[in-house]
């Protein structure tokens, strides 16, 4: 109801936005013509300012010609003097100066040149004093030639006294050696005696020595057995605690399992009970129970409240098969503990009596432990002793070596000694002998020498060295000092000639230059220097004329362009008045502006309205789909819940149940099969009486004598109790199959047998004996006389006056 007119309305909206959008591009190229026309006027009014503008200062440049003019031929004049005199001016100038540099260079060499003669005169008398000296200079020579011919004389004395204190000092080393070798062959003759008496009184020391190495090894021995015990002794405690804790563990967990199955019997209990009432509350007298098939339904059970349910059920089952695992384990290990400790024990008992024969083992632990430390701490002792008297004879043995080894080593050196000593005594009668020679040697050289020493000797020839060396180096200085100053005389003379040559070419330079200047003067146009140098003063400032006069040029030059294009641009036009198009303008612009408003004004009523026709769009499209979706989850509801109108009365529910119900029926027919030789087949009935009925769970019996199918009802009591003893033992195969590990061990059938007939009863006993076979139990509970032949093992209930009594028969 709300699509149609606003679709009408956005419709509306759209035409009337282009049509805004149509006027607003009108207004918009009436505006660019409006502006377009503005400019024009306003460029015109702009030329014809300019021409004012220019008029005026072409005039003012026309007013400064003679001023410029005048400024023009004042940077003329400047410029001459610059460019032409002042360079002849600086050359003239140069001239003269080094002209009055040379004249004062002259006169300073004159000066030094008059002062180095003077000095050449003194220095010159001064090398012929020394040059008379040479007689003392050659005396002086041959007797330090004399002298130093007679140092190898000193040099041979110093050698021989030398050599006599070398042979003195060899002497008297000789002489300690002999001493020492006397004192040590006497030491070592002591030391050999005192070890071979010590050798002889250790002789037993080695076999003493193994005897203890033997006692200290039983002794270790024994020690690593005592402790070996002690841990056994240990460990059998620790065992013994651990199969403790694991009994008290095992009976918690035994504990544990009681309480979960107790919950689990307690919870199915309730759970069964709450089945029961939620079925009997279907129940409708006429109708047959499902469980019984009773019509008539006097005392139906009551639903129990806070029952647990199927999940909750399973979960309990789940907790109480863990908690009989883990019973089952813990008992394991409680009987492996227990085992270990058993082990241990008897190991114990074995180890003991070896280590300790003599001995009984105790039963208490702390006492058997007390025994067996008492027992270490006694070898530990003995093991101290022996440790103890071993280190003492193994020093003993090694003390014994070493004394054997010394004595050897003092014989064998006692022997060195001696050939050692007889070469001392030879050594000694050769040196007194050299000494002897040396001494006579020493007194003949010693009497032909003027000095006492060479020392001496070398010093007085130093002196008469040091002498004819001052009086050689007098000689050499005073020659290289005239002549280094008469070298300086003629360097002067020199220079000064050349001095003089340059003054007199200067003096024609100088000439030359001073009349160029005086030209440059005139060919200027400067009557003398003076006006030269007044000229000369704005020489700094000539190139700010130059530039202001050509800057004045160019302005000029430029102005009048400027008037000429200017009045050729005005030429057939007038002024413009622009107050009537400023207003046009603002007329077309507020006109614009409203229209722009009022477009917006439409543009965002446009959108939202867009805005919410989509949304509304996408909202039928969203309820459209979820109307399809409600009208397939209604039909599969219906479906589910067997509520369809005109189809079958099966929910979904029963439908699952009719599944598994189709198994039990595989599997009971197998039996019934057997049972009844192939004549009756259970089935489910599918299709009810009515299709106002609910249905799925029905039985019939195909009956193959006849061909037909028949009701349950109609069959016999030995033949319902055939149809019914199938009917477990098919569903018992199904749980199994079902439930994964759970194993039905067990059945029990109370009475029944009572309505078979003898075909029959054999036929439902063979049954049972083949599910008997393995591992199964199958026990019946009966009063037919015929099955107790049948049956092997048997429990026999009596009635009695004291009570009933049961007998077990194998």
């Amino acid at each position: 109801e709300v699509v149609p007119p606003l679709e009408k309305l956005t419709e509306a909206d759209e035409k009337l936005l282009e049509e805004k959008q149509r006027q607003s591009a009108e207004d918009a190229k009436a505006m660019e013509r409006l502006i377009a026309e503005k400019t024009r006027a306003e460029q015109i009014n702009r030329i014809f300012e300019e021409l004012e503008t220019t008029r005026k200062n072409f005039s003012k440049l026309r007013e400064r010609i003679p001023a410029v003019e005048a400024r023009k031929k004042e940077a003329e004049r400047v410029a001459k003097a610059v460019q032409n005199v002042y360079p002849a001016e600086r050359i003239y100038a140069s001239e003269r100066e080094n002209g009055e540099r040379l004249d004062r260079n002259i006169r300073q060499l004159c000066e030094e040149e008059k002062k180095r003669g003077s000095e050449c005169t003194e220095l010159e008398k001064a090398w012929n004093a020394e040059q008379e000296k040479e007689p003392e200079r050659e005396r002086l020579s041959a007797e330090i030639t004399a002298l130093t011919s007679s140092f190898g004389e000193y040099s041979r004395l110093k050698t021989l006294c030398a050599g006599k204190a070398e042979l003195e000092k060899t002497r008297e080393e000789n002489r300690k050696q002999a001493e020492k070798l006397k004192q040590e062959k006497t030491e070592l003759e002591r030391q050999r005696e005192s070890l071979t008496r010590k050798t002889e009184a250790s002789e037993s020391a080695e076999v003493d020595r193994l005897n203890c190495e033997k006692e200290l090894e039983a002794c270790t021995a024994r020690r690593q057995t005592l402790l070996g015990l002690h841990r056994q002794a240990v460990g059998l405690e620790d065992l013994r605690k651990n199969r403790a804790a694991l009994q008290q563990a095992y009976l918690a967990a035994e504990t544990a399992y009681e309480e979960k199955r107790k919950s689990r019997e307690e919870k199915e209990q309730v759970f069964f009970r709450e089945q029961a009432g939620i079925l009997a509350a279907g129940l409708k007298d006429g109708v047959p129970c499902p469980v019984c098939g009773s019509l008539e339904h006097p005392k139906k059970a009551v639903p129990v409240r806070g029952a647990p349910s199927e999940a909750e059920l399973q979960k309990a089952k789940e907790e109480q098969e863990a908690a009989r695992a883990a019973m089952q384990e813990a008992s394991a290990r409680a009987r492996a503990g227990l085992a270990q400790e058993e082990s241990a024990r008897k190991t114990l008992e074995q180890s003991f009596s070896a280590a300790l024969p003599g001995i009984s083992m105790p039963e208490d632990p702390a006492k058997r432990k007390e025994t067996i430390v008492a027992e270490g701490r006694k070898n530990t002792e003995k093991q101290k002793l022996a440790a103890g008297g071993l280190n003492r004879l193994t020093e003993l043995c090694e003390s014994r070596k070493k004394w054997l080894q010394s004595v050897k080593d003092a014989e064998s050196r006692l022997a060195e000694l001696d050939e050692t000593l007889q070469e001392k005594e030879e050594e000694k009668h050769r040196l007194e002998n050299q000494l002897s020679a040396m001494e006579s040697e020493i007194r003949v050289t010693g009497e032909g020498l003027a000095f006492g020493s060479e020392k001496e000797a070398r010093a007085e020839a130093d002196q008469k060295q040091a002498a004819l060396s001052r009086l050689k180096n007098a000689l050499q200085k005073a020659e290289e000092a005239y002549r280094a100053c008469r070298s300086d005389r003629d360097s002067i003379r020199a220079i000064l000639r050349d001095n003089r040559q340059k003054r007199g070419e200067l003096q024609s330079r100088l000439e030359r230059a001073e009349q160029e200047f005086r030209a440059a003067l005139s060919e200027s146009g400067f009557p003398d220097e003076r006006e030269y140098q007044d000229a000369l003063k704005n020489r700094d400032r000539l190139e700010q004329w130059n530039r202001e006069i050509d800057e004045f040029r160019e302005n000029l030059r430029f102005t009048g362009e400027q008037l000429r294009r200017l009045t050729r641009e005005s030429e057939g036009k007038h002024p413009q008045e622009l107050a009537g198009i400023e207003s046009e303008r603002k007329r077309l612009q507020e006109k614009r502006d409203a229209a722009d408003l009022e477009l917006r004004q439409i543009s965002t009523r446009q959108s939202a309205n867009l805005s919410i026709l989509e949304k509304l769009r996408s909202g039928l499209r969203r309820m459209r789909k979820l109307e399809q979706d409600y009208l397939t989850l209604s039909s599969l509801s219906k479906t589910a819940n067997g509520e369809l109108a005109g189809r079958q009365k099966l929910a979904f529910e029963q439908y699952v149940q009719a599944s598994y119900f189709n198994r039990i029926l595989e599997e009971a027919d197998k039996r019934l099969r057997g049972m009844t030789d192939g004549r009756f087949e259970l089935m489910r009935k599918e299709s009810p009486s009515d299709l106002k009925s609910q249905s799925g769970l029905e039985l019939e019996v195909m009956d193959y004598y006849t061909g037909k199918l028949r009701s349950v009802r109609s069959l016999s009591g030995g033949e319902s109790f055939k149809a019914a003893l199938s009917l477990a033992l098919g569903l018992s195969d199904v749980i199994q199959s079902y439930a994964g590990g759970v194993q039905i061990d067990t059945m029990f059938v109370d009475e029944g047998f009572g309505s078979l007939d003898s075909e029959s009863l054999e036929q439902a006993i063979s049954a049972l004996s083949t599910l008997a076979q393995g591992d199964r139990l199958v026990g019946i509970i009966s009063h037919v006389g015929e099955l107790k032949e049948r049956i092997d093992r048997k429990l026999l209930i009596r009635k009695g006056i004291g009570g009933s009594t049961v007998k077990l028969v194998v």
